[in-house]
Parts: C-alpha cells; structure tokens; sequence
C-alpha cells in the first residue's frame, strides 16, 4: 500500500478520529508485511487488513471497529453481528467514499433495517479472476441523503471496493492486454532496481527501468511459479506498445528455440505497463566488459571455462538458432509465411542465464522488432516488396547496427540482423583472445583519429564524419593473427566421434515425466492423461517421424493421475505410490511391463508422509520414510527398519534385488557437525529380520555453495563385486566388496565397501559437481562410473572415471591417487549435448550384436528419445 493511500485516507477521516491513526496504520503494515527499505507499491491483503485494525487496537486500546460503533451509535447486538468477520468490509468501505461524513452515512445504510444485517453476513473479501469486473469502481453516491441503495447493489459496489487490497493476478502474455484501472497493486514484495542504475543520478524520471523483483506465491502464471524472482519491465503503455505486441505473438509458438526471450506476463495499470519475464544472471555486455557483481562472478562458469568455446561458441550457436527461427521459421499466418527481424541486436540485449538454464543466452528486448510477411525477393535483392519493413524514421546511431537502418524509409531485414551478429562474435573472438581488454582493443582499433569521432558511437562501419577508416579490415586481421592467444582448448576444436547411426522419435504429447528402464528396454511415458509404456525395440518407434506409436498404457482405470506422488522402474516392473483416501492411506501399484494383467495393489498405512519409492528387478517396493524404511514382498509381507533419531536420505534396491542400500543423517553437535549412518541388508530372507551392516561416521560440511550447476542426490548400486586391487597392493584381511556409490547435492562422493562383516566409506578427495544422472559399468577389470553431467554451454556431457581403490581408517591403496581422472566419451556426449537443463535419461545396453545406447531430454521443450547404434 503506496504513501499515497495512508496520505487520502488520513483527508478522509474526520478530526475526531486520532491523529496519528494513519501512522499507526503504516506501521502495523510494515510490520506485518515486513517490507524492504526501498520497497514501494506494497499491498494488501485481507489478512493484512485484519492486521492494520488488530494493531490499531493494541496502541489504541480501541478497535477500529469499536471506533465506528461509537461514531454510529450502534447497538451492542448490530455491533457483535457487524464484528463476525467482517473488518475487511470496513477497510474497503474507508476506501469506497470521500470524507467522514459520507462515510458515516454509507454505515448507516446497513442498520436502518433489519432484514439488511444480511448483507454483511454475505460479503467476502476476495481476489476476483474475471478482468471484467476490475473495468471500473463505481462510487456509491451519498450526495442525497434521502437516496436509498438496494442490498445487492451495495453488496456489488462493496466487493469492486475491495479489490483494492488484492494485487493483481499476472495472466499469461495473449493478444488481449490485462487492462486494469488505476489504484491496483501489483504483487510485488521486493523490488531491486536493476536499469537504470542507482549510479543514474540525473534526477529525471526514466522512461523505462527494469527491477529485480520478488513476486507474492499464487500471483504468476502456472508455468512461472517454480521461481517467484523476475525481472520486471515498468514504462509507459506508449513506449513498449510494439515490444508488446511482438512479445505476444512470439508467445503463441510453442516452436520457439529457448533461446528467445518471451515475457511471463504483462499488466496495465492506467497508463504504466508491467512486462514481467525471466530474471537472468546479467547481460552479454556484462560479461564481455566483465562488469559483474560477486553473485555473477559465483554463478558464472570459472574463468577458464567462460573465455572457452564450450561457454562462448554455445551461447552463440543458440543466438544463431533464434535467429534463424524468427528468419525462416516463424509459423504461417493464415497459410501466409511470417518473418521476425529483431533490428536491435546487441550485447546488451543478449541475456545470459546460469545452470539452472544450461547457461543458455536469450535474445531480449523486441522494442524494434518488425513482425510481418515478407516477400524473399527483397532480401535477395531481386527488388523491394511494399510490405517489407522500412525504416520509418532516421534512428540514432548505435554501434551495433547495420548501416541500412540508419536510411530513413530504406528497407530492412534479414541482413541487418545478420550484420549485427557478426558484430557480436568479433566482440567474443576479442574477449576469448584477451579478456575485456580485447574488447576495449578493439573498440580503439574501430575508432576514428578526426576529432569530432569522439562524439559518436564507435560503429563497425564508416559514418560520414563518423568513425571507420579504410584500414580497419587490415588493423582486425592483424591484431587476430596471432592464434596461441586463444589456448588449445579453441586450436583443438575438430570433428568428434559419433555413433554408427542415431534414429529419433519426437513425441507429440508433452510428457511430465520420462524414464528409461535399468536395462534399455522400456521407456515410461507419464503425460496428463496416461501413463504408457513403450518397448524401446519396437521398430515402429524409429522412423524418424514426429508422432507417438501405440502405447501399452499402464495402471489403466486403475489410478487418478494427480493422485501419484512418486514412481519408480527396475528391468521389467513399475511403480507407483498414490495418495489414498486419508493422509495416513497411500496405494501402492505394481505391474510388470511385459505384461497386460491387472497390476498388483498394496495399501500402505503410515504414521508419517512417505518421502520415496523404489522397485526391485523381481517386483520388490521399498517405501522411505522420515526415520524408516518399508519393505514390501509378494503376498503383502512387509518388514519395516527403523533408524532411531537419524533421518533417513534416501535408499533404493542393488541392481540383483538382493540387498537394499540406505543412508541416513543426523545433528551431532552446535558446531556443524553431522553423523552419517551407512547401512546395507539382504533382502533374501523374509521369516527373520535381516541384520544390517552400518557404518557410522563423523562429517562436517565445509561447503556451503559450491557448485557452479545442479547435483542431484544419486546412489549408484555396485551390487557387491569384489574389487580387483593391483599386485602386492591388496589389504590383509581378505576380498573386498564395493556396495554403492553416492553423489550428494554438493558434489560429495562417498564409496562404500566391506571386507568380511565390516562396513567402510571412504570419501573421495575431490567434489564432482553437475552430476545428474550416474550408473555403473561394471564389466572389464574393475567398474567404472558413467555420468551425465551438465556441461559449461548447454546440454550434457558423457564421461566414465575408475572406481578407486577403497579406503579404510586403518589402510590406504598405494595406487589410490589424489585426484579423479576422467574420460570424456565424445560418441555419447553428442547425442545430450542438445538437451535442456531440465532432466536427461541414459542407458546403455549390451548384448550379443553390439552396443546401443538410449536417451530421453527435451529439446525446444519437446521430448526427444534417441536410440544409436555405437561403433
């Protein structure tokens, strides 16, 4: 709620009322919403209505409500009926009139007869949906005493009134605008201002600036709420009317590559526009003239890393793709093609995301962009269509623009987005070759020795009494010869391996969830409507089509789909865990793949919320809870194990079904220090309680953010295979027997062996981070770990490392090393290098005719499963 407010509520009010009942207000506020210091536009919410009067009375020793009855003389009864919940109706009632006097006549309205105590009674103060009802806030008219309202007119006009402390509700971007009147809040809790800078002290009013804001939960389209930090664009509804209208359409695509930008939202309030949109790390500027702030720097791949080609060619490729989408590829208008020319590129306007979007750029800011169709044969120089964009107006010079759009009504396309983009990789080969400082270098390269060359922009062309010389083709070719500048890593860049062959199935329905079975078999499909399997040999899948082959559905009428809280595969069974008909009551569903019979149902009854599943390879469900672990065998036999005080973090099946892995945590003193429980049981014998094997270790994290992309929690199964230790380096005691491997959040990962009855863990020197997936190959001489990881650019890498020697308190491997080596496997990286960051899907299967791998991501935001043959 704006200081505006508090200032024409404190005129409203009569003199009676205390003086400082407005401040009193502001703080109660303050207090409840606890705002930041620079926070403006707060709002309110009924809750924080209830607040403010509660407040009002704990200084005041007098309610507001008890204020007004005293004020209207009202009886105790029409008092305590008026009370029931009904401050909030007050609150906007104080909003809805002018002044005290008409105030008080609008109360009386509701004593003057009995049969209108109702209309209080049904009033709720609640956010409305329907944009219709926010056209306009009708005042009650009080100017005629004599002048009678009829309850459900004063009931309409009341609910409209109340709006005002609701904030608005952000609807997703459509060619409809979200026009609302002015006076309503947006949802805003805390704003940063990002553009212009705070260092910005000219003292004139910005005609568009940009916050880093912090949006209430609830108020954001469904497909933005897993994140309630945006950017927010505020300028008037004259100044981005076109980047709105390009915004929109652009919006419709589902086709879009992500490497354009589109808004989450947009608002109009009056005459001011909201466009909210993804917050990024920072913008391309930014990084090429390393003006980046300590959270950017910690964000932001490693030094090394962000000069390379992986990080710097990849943000490139995806501006190049997004440029080619919105050149060539811009769905038909009514079976007319459609063309995109940005017209405004540059580093600025390339936004740069971090892991959590596989370090993707974004082409933003579509303030000059022309959408429209257009004739091919303008931009092969055949001639000029009059539907071509032209430049209607001269624009003022800018560094990255073409020279055509500078010609008033000269005509414009594909080339002045082409010329700009070559701008901006000369500006990364600078920035790759000597950091910012190339890029400075070769900003004075471009410039111009006359005197009055200072005044413009250092263009990438002659200006007419301007900069450019006719040397400086020669000058950038000089000062790029030089190519041991760049490092190996750019000098090594050449053809990789690649599969034998590589087929893909593109699906049509969008799936919320995709699983690749242990063995390669199986793909599990989860959509909105079904779940299906489908049998990953199935010749039909791969005909490089885009469509959906028949799926075998799964759990049919057996399951509500928003009912199922965790699933799970093994080589030949799925499961899932559903929520019951009470909190206590779940379902737990089994069904073999192969198999079309009705799937087997367990009831789980449970003292607290289940927390995951797994399924073993013969039909095995392992539930976890807070502090326990479920098994469940055929014939609804379960065994529960129990971990005292430690949390359970997670535990799942070995690959055989014949051991179950598990580990737990819990506090161990003030300092930080936490104790880890390891433990492994078979899962042979059901007529005793097996006896785990635990080991318990002391551990501290040291780390508190480490990692530059996501880990996610893995427990990779080593199903108990003896290690082969080097000769004569082999510890006294007998064979020992590696158990599983686990990757935590932070990069941390822990080997767990044991040699005769006695459990060990030995963590690994060195962190690896960006970890999603994991899983062992356990043929050859010794296992090797397979990852996927996120890789500095976009998409996934493959690469193995050698299990190493275990470690004990008391002895140490002479072979084991400091350090991890790993091999990166370039045949398998290319088939995830495209992926998105969202989730990635790896198995590889081996029989008799060969090796095939299979993979399962997204791409554009559809789902893609590859299957290739290696060689």
């Amino acid at each position: 709620m704006s200081s505006r407010f508090f200032k024409d509520l404190r005129e409203r009010i009569h003199q009676k009322t205390n003086e400082s009942f407005c401040e009193e207000v502001h703080r109660a506020l303050r207090e409840s919403l606890q705002p930041e210091i620079e926070s403006s536009d707060l709002f309110v919410t009924a809750q924080s209505c209830k607040d403010v009067w509660e407040a009002y009375r704990r200084y005041h020793k007098m309610s507001f409500l008890q204020l007004v009855a005293k004020e209207m003389r009202w009886s105790q009864d029409v008092k305590k009926m008026i009370h029931k919940d009904r401050l909030n109706t007050l609150s906007a009632l104080v909003w809805l009139v002018n002044d005290w006097k008409s105030f008080v006549k609008l109360v009386r309205l509701f004593k003057l007869e009995e049969q209108e105590f109702t209309i209080l009674e049904d009033i709720n103060v609640r956010a409305h949906t329907n944009t219709k009802q926010f056209d306009e806030i009708l005042d009650i008219r009080l100017s005629d005493s004599n002048k009678r309202h009829s309850p459900d007119e004063i009931r309409d006009d009341i609910k409209r009134a109340q709006q005002i402390f609701f904030p608005v509700q952000i609807l997703p971007m459509s060619d409809i605008p979200q026009k609302l009147p002015a006076g309503r809040r947006m949802p805003f809790l805390e704003v940063a201002r990002i553009y212009p800078p705070k260092s910005n002290r000219s003292g004139l009013s910005a005609e568009k600036s940009v916050a880093r804001v912090k949006v209430a939960d609830g108020y954001l389209p469904p497909i933005s709420r897993t994140n309630s930090v945006v950017a927010v664009k505020k300028a008037m509804v004259s100044k981005v009317n076109k980047e709105r209208r390009a915004l929109s359409k652009l919006a419709q695509y589902e086709s879009r590559p992500d490497s354009i930008m589109v808004c989450l939202g947009a608002v109009q309030i009056g005459e001011i526009c909201y466009i909210v949109s993804d917050l990024a790390l920072c913008d391309l500027r930014m990084v090429l003239n390393q003006q980046l702030d300590e959270d950017c720097i910690n964000r932001l791949p490693p030094t090394d890393e962000l000069r390379g080609p992986s990080y710097l060619l990849g943000g490139a490729l995806g501006i190049a793709k997004g440029l080619e989408w919105l050149h060539w590829e811009l769905p038909h208008f009514y079976d007319q093609p459609q063309e995109c020319f940005h017209l405004d590129l540059k580093p600025s306007n390339i936004l740069v995301f971090g892991a959590e979007k596989s370090w993707m750029w974004k082409i933003a800011d579509f303030g000059e962009a022309s959408i429209c169709v257009h004739d091919e044969r303008a931009n092969n120089g055949e001639g000029t269509d009059e539907r071509s964009p032209v430049t209607t107006t001269r624009r003022a010079p800018d560094v990255y623009q073409a020279p055509e759009v500078e010609i008033e009504n000269g005509v414009v396309g594909r080339a002045c987005d082409i010329w700009s983009f070559g701008c901006i990789l000369l500006d990364i080969l600078a920035f790759a070759s000597f950091s910012h400082t190339g890029v400075k270098r070769l900003q004075a390269v471009r410039s111009d020795a006359r005197e009055n060359s200072v005044r413009m922009p250092i263009a990438f062309y002659g200006r007419e009494g301007g900069t450019g010389t006719p040397s400086l083709k020669a000058e950038l070719i000089e000062m790029f010869r030089d190519t041991s500048i760049l490092g190996s890593p750019w000098l090594s860049i050449g053809h990789a391996p690649a599969p034998k062959w590589i087929k893909r199935y593109v699906s049509r329905i969008k799936a919320e969830k995709t699983l690749i079975t242990d063995t390669g078999q199986w793909l599990i499909h989860q959509s909105s409507e079904h779940i299906g399997s489908l049998s990953l040999g199935e010749t039909v899948l791969w005909d490089d089509i885009e469509g959906l082959p028949q799926l075998q559905t799964c759990f049919s009428g057996a399951i509500q789909l928003e009912n199922v809280k965790f699933m799970d595969t093994s080589d030949m069974f799925l499961a899932v865990l559903c929520v019951g008909t009470s909190p206590a009551d779940n379902v737990i569903m089994v069904q073999r793949l192969d198999q079309e019979e009705l799937s087997e149902k367990i009831h789980v009854i449970h003292e607290s919320s289940p927390m995951g599943l797994s399924v073993s390879c013969d039909g095995l469900v392992l539930v976890c809870f807070r502090n326990y672990v479920r098994l469940y065998c055929p014939g609804s036999v379960s065994y529960d194990k129990h971990f005292g005080t430690s949390e359970l973090q997670t535990a799942c099946f070995s690959d055989d079904g014949k051991h179950v892995y598990a580990w737990s945590i819990e506090d161990s003193g003030s300092n930080g220090t936490r104790t880890r429980s390891w433990y492994i049981w078979e899962t042979t014998s059901w007529e005793t309680p097996p006896r785990p094997m635990k080991h318990r270790v002391q551990w501290k994290n040291t780390q508190r953010s480490a990692t530059h992309v996501i880990c996610r929690e893995t427990m990779v199964p080593l199903n108990g295979i003896p290690y082969q230790f080097d000769k004569d380096d082999a510890p006294p005691g007998g064979t020992v027997l590696l158990h599983f491997m686990y990757f935590d959040h932070l990069g941390n990962v822990t080997l767990i062996s044991s040699q005769s009855t006695t459990l060990s863990s030995f963590q690994l020197p060195h962190r690896i981070t960006g970890v999603y997936q994991a899983y062992a190959l356990l043929e050859g001489h010794r296992p090797k770990i397979c990852l996927v990881r996120s890789q500095v650019g976009r998409g996934f890498k493959v690469e193995y490392f050698e299990v190493p020697p275990p470690k004990t308190s008391t002895w140490s491997a002479k072979s084991l090393k400091e350090e991890t080596i790993f091999t990166e496997v370039e045949m398998l990286t290319s088939l995830t290098k495209d992926f998105d960051a969202t989730d990635v899907g790896f198995r590889l299967r081996h029989s008799h005719n060969g090796s095939m791998a299979y993979v399962v991501g997204t791409e554009g935001g559809k789902t893609i499963v590859k299957k290739a043959k290696l060689l």
